[in-house]
């Protein structure tokens, strides 16, 4: 269901209505943009809590041997970055009872659906932002602790996690985190607007497109 077609169907709706109490529910449809934005908020909660957990078990299953600072950093950041990526997920389980209860049907309901969505995928971009800057360190803990999956074990993991450094190996460090920042900002960034953007600017559309008439 393309913009053409939501807006095609509000305006049979309202015939016999005034504008501000067209009645028609957006909610119903497996491709209108509030069902399809619903949809892949579920598919994230699945995939982000799946990815997390394979994090936490990641080392024992494949029987790394860890040295204890390695595996103390491991396991500290990783734990961090779940309880920040779950605290999102419960803010988003809120958000989907709250509005699984909005009429749906009203233009003022959709107006309040689309702040309430905005709000939440800030929270989310903030939430995503700060567990994926903690990353770096569990995962050179795991390339430290010599993983068949990713390389050598002479990486020094213990120098670097205690800043024991030289100032060019600072300095590094500092470029490496600055670039990794920013790149993480702009991937999460263009992650949320792939999968919720175009479905939201596409309800302000209909929104504006009637208000208009």
């Amino acid at each position: 269901m393309n913009f053409d077609d939501i807006k095609k169907e509000m305006n049979e709706s309202v015939d016999q209505l005034p504008k501000d109490e067209f009645k028609i529910d957006l909610s119903k449809g497996k491709n209108n943009p509030i069902h399809m934005i619903r949809s892949n908020m579920k598919k994230e909660m699945i995939s982000s809590s799946l990815v997390m957990l394979f994090f936490i078990f990641y080392p024992p299953i494949l029987g790394l041997k860890m040295t204890a600072i390695e595996n103390s950093a491991y396991l500290l950041f990783i734990v961090l970055s779940s309880v920040m990526i779950h605290l999102y997920i419960l803010k988003l389980i809120r958000f989907l009872k709250k509005s699984s209860r909005f009429e749906m049907n009203t233009k003022d309901s959709i107006k309040d659906y689309i702040y309430e969505v905005r709000l939440t995928l800030e929270s989310y971009k903030s939430y995503v932002i700060a567990s994926m800057i903690l990353l770096p360190i569990p995962i050179y803990a795991l390339l430290s602790a010599g993983s068949p999956l990713h390389g050598p074990k002479s990486l020094n993991f213990e120098k670097w996690y205690t800043l024991q450094l030289n100032f060019t190996e600072a300095m590094l460090l500092i470029l490496f985190y600055l670039i990794y920042t920013v790149t993480i900002v702009w991937i999460t960034r263009f992650w949320t607007n792939y999968l919720y953007g175009k479905h939201v600017t596409e309800l302000e559309n209909v929104i504006g497109a009637l208000e208009e008439e």
